[in-house]
């Protein structure tokens, strides 16, 4: 079981100054600007090659699995 703070015995949560607000946007902002800088180098693209061959589509439903990474 989890001990959790009673809700009066937790600290406030504080509000981000300026300058961390800033700093949490550029970082957000970076992968933006990362991809528009290798997106002429790749063309944007990306490949998915299968590790077994797959002719038709029992091949397929055999080795496809959804939702699993």
């Amino acid at each position: 079981m989890v001990a959790t703070k009673k809700r009066e015995d937790r600290k406030p949560v504080k509000a981000p100054t300026a300058k961390e607000v800033e700093e949490n946007l550029k970082r957000a902002n970076l992968p933006k600007e990362q991809s528009a800088k290798y997106h002429p180098f790749y063309q944007g693209k990306i490949e998915v090659v299968p590790r077994v061959p797959v002719r038709s589509f029992n091949d397929f439903a055999i080795w496809y699995t959804p939702g699993v990474a």
